[in-house]
């Protein structure tokens, strides 16, 4: 694929742009908030807000409601953030997840962009969305008192764009493309990963399937069991607490090497909100965190620790969302992270313990058991650990067997990582890419590039 920077300029109102293109209103290169037919009261698939992630092209999930009201849309166009904070976080998605014609609908806080074929390809409407100039004019068009911010729409449809021809637009959405694709394969790939891990874990410690002596599953096989207060479980195992584990719990500050250098030291900090998107395979942009040479608790998390969510309020919230350190984790983040102090961190006495803890831990929060483990006052409300690791019974398995899942699925979770490494890193070209093609400053060369 070979790109022409070679490019006669025009001035223009909205500066330099390549003469064979033309200036257009946002109106009249895309439909605002175009008609779509949905009646109310139908039950329809909804998009919200909440399923749009920064500078994600593909929309994360969807739920099922009953239309009373918000902006619709269907396959081919984008959604756009139009309150603050969303929209300054980029979060802007191109709509491919629908039935062929099935009409949708999502917050009222989007705003909805559809392309006119003689203008603008859909996709190139969703970069263009998306680029840092426009960005910036539609961050600096927002009205409303501080904290519930808008974009107007009638605002919006004057800004000014550049638009080379739909071929050339074709040409560049299939360049953005081609990186977002691999994206979203990883990503897929990453949930299935994950979900067989979990699937894993589950039929060997819930359902007692895990490999006997010979290989084969121990409950299907014939295992003996024994009857105790949680019911049967294997003849080996027991009825214990959290706490029967050699567990240390310490603050986001706490970890493997103390920090001795004379100046502060910044760090990466992971907070509550990062917690879901890492252990995806998200490798978000955590923010930076300056902290003390003469404060002797600061140090590093370290692979196998536990990072926990410690403060959510509700079974809607986030208490005891769980993340495992791993190398690819601490390798990634310069050796240098923290965690915030609406977490703590979990540490064992072996890396088997740890890898089993914290499967464990993310079943407890799918069940939602930590909620009925918080202390404090109405709303801020924190997960009490000694309550927790002292009262609620588990079952503990043998050693053997912690030991054998680990090495069993622990590369699981480095291919996870690994996939989001490589993600990071396409996700870098294709934002120094996007600005230069959506402007101009690169030319795809249209005679070299062959239809797909």
């Amino acid at each position: 694929m070979e790109m022409k920077n070679k490019t006669k300029f025009k001035e223009t109102e909205i500066g330099k742009i390549p003469e064979d293109w033309e200036i257009v209103s946002f109106k009249d290169a895309m439909e605002i908030n175009p008609y779509r037919n949905l009646n109310k009261d139908t039950t329809a698939k909804f998009v919200p807000m909440s399923a749009l992630k920064p500078f994600v092209r593909k929309i994360t999930y969807l739920e099922k409601r009953i239309y009373k009201g918000g902006n619709k849309f269907k396959n081919n166009d984008t959604l756009l953030a139009k309150i603050t904070p969303c929209l300054e976080n980029g979060k802007t998605a191109f709509v491919n997840v629908l039935e062929k014609e099935e009409v949708a609908f999502g917050s009222s806080e989007f705003i909805v962009l559809s392309s006119k074929p003689d203008k603008t390809d859909p996709k190139f409407l969703y970069y263009l969305a998306i680029e840092p100039n426009f960005r910036k004019v539609t961050i600096k068009s927002m009205t409303g008192t501080s904290g519930r911010q808008r974009v107007q729409n009638s605002i919006l449809e004057n800004i000014l764009v550049a638009l080379p021809s739909i071929s050339e637009q074709t040409k560049i959405v299939k360049i953005l493309s081609s990186l977002d694709d691999k994206i979203e394969l990883n990503n897929k790939i990453n949930n299935s990963l994950e979900q067989i891990s979990q699937t894993i874990f589950k039929h060997w410690f819930i359902n007692f399937e895990f490999p006997n002596e010979q290989g084969k599953p121990y409950k299907s096989s014939g295992g003996e069991f024994v009857d105790l207060e949680l019911g049967k479980i294997p003849k080996e195992w027991r009825i214990g607490f959290l706490n029967n584990f050699n567990i240390e719990v310490g603050s986001g500050k706490w970890g493997l090497e103390k920090h001795t250098d004379k100046n502060s030291l910044e760090v990466n900090c992971i907070r509550g909100t990062d917690l879901a998107e890492i252990n995806v395979g998200r490798l978000v942009n955590l923010p930076k965190r300056f902290i003390s040479a003469s404060d002797g608790k600061n140090s590093f998390l370290r692979h196998g620790d536990i990072v926990i969510e410690i403060s959510g309020g509700s079974p809607t919230q986030s208490t005891g969302r769980v993340l495992f350190i791993s190398k690819e984790i601490i390798n990634f983040y310069n050796n240098k992270l923290i965690c915030s102090n609406f977490c703590k961190v979990i540490r064992t006495s072996n890396i088997f313990e740890s890898y089993y803890l914290y499967n464990l831990l993310k079943l407890l929060y799918e069940k939602g058991i930590f909620f009925n483990f918080e202390n404090g006052t109405t709303g801020i409300k924190n997960l009490d650990f000694k309550f927790l690791f002292s009262r609620y019974k588990i079952i503990i398995p043998g050693k053997k067997v912690v030991e054998y899942f680990f090495y069993k699925t622990h590369n699981l979770i480095s291919k996870i990582y690994n996939n989001a490494i490589q993600n990071d890193k396409l996700s870098q070209i294709r934002d120094t890419l996007l600005p230069k093609l959506i402007t101009g400053k690169i030319r795809v060369n249209l005679e070299d590039i062959k239809e797909s």
